[in-house]
């Protein structure tokens, strides 16, 4: 993928924002959305558990997971604006906030998923070739079974645009707008691009997904990277998440498990 980026019939050399600098954020301040991001998850724990005596539904556990996942994306992305725009006066283009080149963007981010799909492929069978060969039964992903389970037509719906949409704009404001420059102040481009995409896999909690994720958290640090904004990353991450809601929801019409 990288070498076809780099060839001469398709340069990647559409930078919309070149900075002067490294952010003045660190990784200090990842740290601390990271802390914020968890302590309120907490409180809407506790929260909850009283609420649930005025409130029968939220005994429902799809109900609340979507709801907790909701709130603390909106708070995550505060709490990023505050750290890198609030209090270190930085643009949001620093971010990777911005329009600029946007439908080549767009396009690049395309072209660089439907480039990795052989990639993801290969790694998707070594995989399983290796999960069956240690006998692992993988438990199944909670969000996977909010979309097996779930009956009600505009709950999976708004789980599907949430899942789709609005979590892999909110995740590559953090991992690649937020984390990765903080990343590149003190270590080298490799390591920046691996520690990212590393933790933004991580994140997804599923070893059997680790590796896959893994190449689409590289190639998206990688578009980030050479365009200056996140409008290509974003399109993967849409279009891949996309594709494995489609999955879950064939599996389910089939009355197949994951």
């Amino acid at each position: 993928l990288l070498l076809m980026m780099r060839s001469e019939k398709m340069p990647l050399e559409i930078s919309t924002y070149v900075p002067s600098g490294p952010v003045s954020w660190n990784m200090w301040d990842v740290a601390k959305v990271v802390i914020l991001f968890f302590f309120f998850g907490y409180v809407l724990i506790i929260a909850e558990s009283f609420l649930v005596f005025a409130f029968p539904y939220m005994k429902d556990n799809n109900f609340r997971m979507i709801l907790n996942s909701s709130i603390l994306d909106v708070l995550a992305v505060v709490f990023i604006l505050h750290f890198a725009v609030g209090e270190r006066k930085e643009r949001l283009v620093s971010l990777g906030i911005s329009f600029k080149n946007f439908a080549k963007n767009i396009f690049y981010g395309i072209a660089g998923y439907l480039a990795t799909i052989p990639v993801l492929v290969a790694v998707v069978m070594l995989t399983a070739i290796v999960v069956t060969a240690l006998r692992y039964n993988p438990p199944q992903q909670a969000v996977v079974q909010l979309f097996m389970k779930e009956e009600s037509p505009r709950f999976l719906a708004y789980a599907s645009f949430f899942a789709a949409v609005a979590g892999p704009i909110i995740e590559e404001l953090f991992f690649r707008g937020f984390m990765y420059n903080a990343l590149k102040r003190i270590v080298p481009l490799f390591w920046a691009v691996g520690i990212s995409s590393a933790a933004f896999a991580a994140l997804h909690a599923h070893a059997v997904g680790f590796l896959p994720i893994l190449v689409i958290g590289i190639l998206l640090a990688y578009l980030y990277e050479k365009t200056g904004t996140l409008v290509a990353s974003v399109i993967v991450h849409i279009l891949h998440n996309m594709s494995m809601v489609g999955f879950v929801f064939l599996l389910k019409q089939l009355n197949l498990s994951w």
